[in-house]
């Protein structure tokens, strides 16, 4: 199997009973992360690794089916050879090209439109609440003495969760002591006002995600504020019966991008992290996902920007017709007509 590798890549390999691979490196440029690499071995499958590049400096480690490739820098790569054995014979031979962070990879979509389940986060991904929670900040903030912030420091502090958000807005720490109280008097005023006008589903998401559930795909939610808020936005927007679970971050046990809440619900219904898919607009959302070994999609209308979002998923999308075709199949298109109608091509 041999993989070009050009700036970054997102190929996952999911071949049954892979027993050795061993990687050899052909030098170029540019410079990437071997940890890229990293990230695209399905960590099940891999029980031995052997790398023929010193400089990689790579070591293994097995927790239970999981194998970790651990580097100690990067280095400049451009072509790396992977030879397995016990591949099945149908899998012999496959090779693979993926230029920058383009267009996802044939390989990668049809593993996405193949997914067991779709995990979403809210704001910023499902939801337009971003002046709802900039809004709900700065008058928390100005209560409690602090000074107010800007939209872009609100966009920039939507990473954190909301307790060591509101530190970081108020102090520059996010383990500032006032987090708690803060994070508490945020909940408490933007629930409160969770409305289809101050929390309303991007257009186009509303029929995405019936269709989901229409193709017979399980749903659920975990977002970095807290359940009530997840909840309420959920069910606001007409979304709850989709919804298998809605959990929040004081429903987890540790927030993004920590990967304890994405295993958590699929240890509850039993999917494989594998293969599922989580889509979000944070860079903590991607790192979570990667970190529970999921596939990650990256939404751009959100918060942060595609720059931001770069190399944080293993593909961004600009609008919810892109994403309905990756988790769908070609043959759906949301329509023009409004955010609530979503069709078939067959």
């Amino acid at each position: 199997l041999m993989l070009k590798l050009i700036n970054r890549i997102n190929v996952h390999l999911s071949y049954p009973q892979l027993g050795a691979l061993h990687l050899s490196h052909r030098g170029g440029s540019p410079p990437m992360n071997p940890a890229t690499v990293a990230r695209c071995l399905h960590p099940h499958h891999i029980r031995t690794c052997a790398w023929d590049n010193p400089r990689a400096a790579a070591s293994t480690s097995t927790t239970g089916a999981c194998t970790t490739i651990n580097f100690q820098k990067k280095i400049k790569m451009s072509v790396f050879t992977m030879q397995a054995t016990s591949f099945p014979s149908s899998s012999s031979q496959q090779q693979q090209d993926v230029e920058g962070a383009a267009p996802a990879p044939s390989a990668l979509s049809s593993r996405l439109e193949a997914a067991t389940a779709v995990l979403w986060d809210v704001d910023g991904t499902l939801a337009d609440s971003t002046q709802l929670g900039f809004t709900s900040t700065n008058a928390v903030l100005a209560e409690a003495g602090w000074n107010t912030i800007t939209l872009a420091d609100y966009e920039q502090g939507t990473r954190y969760p909301t307790p060591q958000r509101l530190a970081w807005h108020a102090t520059g720490d996010t383990a500032a002591a006032c987090g708690l109280v803060l994070g508490a008097a945020f909940d408490r005023h933007y629930i409160a006002l969770v409305s289809t006008a101050t929390a309303g589903f991007y257009p186009g998401i509303p029929a995405l995600v019936a269709a989901i559930t229409a193709a017979g795909k399980p749903q659920t939610v975990l977002s970095n504020a807290c359940g009530e808020y997840a909840r309420a936005v959920v069910r606001v927007n007409g979304a709850a019966a989709h919804m298998m679970r809605v959990d929040g971050a004081d429903d987890a046990p540790a927030p993004k991008p920590a990967p304890d809440g994405l295993l958590a619900q699929c240890r509850a219904f039993g999917w494989p992290p594998e293969a599922c898919v989580y889509v979000g607009d944070s860079p903590s959302d991607g790192a979570a996902a990667a970190a529970a070994g999921m596939m990650s999609v990256g939404c751009t209308w959100g918060a942060h920007s595609t720059a931001q979002c770069q190399g944080a998923f293993d593909v961004l999308v600009d609008s919810p017709e892109h994403l309905a075709k990756l988790l769908l199949g070609g043959a759906w298109e949301l329509s023009g007509a409004g955010p609530s109608e979503l069709h078939s091509n067959t």
